[in-house]
Order: structure tokens, then C-alpha cells, then sequence
């Protein structure tokens, strides 16, 4: 009986682990919306790309927005891995 417990609670712990890293990230969601503002063909794979090359930016005026460096790497990784030309 207490076997049945601990794989219950295992199997709840797994749903909770799987769930969270199933969330969209911040930077995803930003990539996403600028994917979407675009017309692009393949959103979610841009969004993809831009999460993992973007970094937070805080400026005076504008605080908290997330950008991507510039030089040939993003475009490069967005070109193929998603056909995206920027």
C-alpha cells in the first residue's frame, strides 16, 4: 500500500516538472510577438531561436525589454534552423 502512495506521488511530482518546463519563457513570448508582428511563415520556430540569443535590456526609458545582439549569429541561427530571412 505505501508503494501505491510513493508512485502516486511520484507520477504528480513528474506532471508538475513536465508542466513547468512546458511554460513559454519570457524571452519566448517576446520572440513570439515579434515573430507574429512580422507575418512570419513559422512563429514558433523563431521564437524558439530568439529566446536562446536574446538578453534582457534595461534602459532608462525603456526597462525590462528583451533584444538580440547585433551580428551574424541570430540572423545566421533564424536563417537555418527556420528559413526566416530578417
Amino acid at each position: 500500500m505505501l508503494w501505491r502512495v510513493a508512485l502516486g506521488a511520484g507520477i504528480a511530482l513528474c506532471a508538475v516538472v513536465s508542466a513547468a518546463a512546458a511554460a513559454p519563457s519570457p524571452a519566448y513570448r517576446a520572440g513570439l510577438k515579434v515573430a507574429k508582428s512580422r507575418h512570419y511563415e513559422r512563429p514558433e520556430c523563431y521564437a524558439r531561436v530568439f529566446a536562446v540569443h536574446a538578453h534582457l535590456i534595461n534602459h532608462q526609458k525603456a526597462k525590462n525589454f528583451w533584444a538580440i545582439s547585433d551580428g551574424p549569429r541570430f540572423s545566421t541561427a533564424v536563417w537555418n534552423e527556420c528559413r526566416i530571412s530578417r
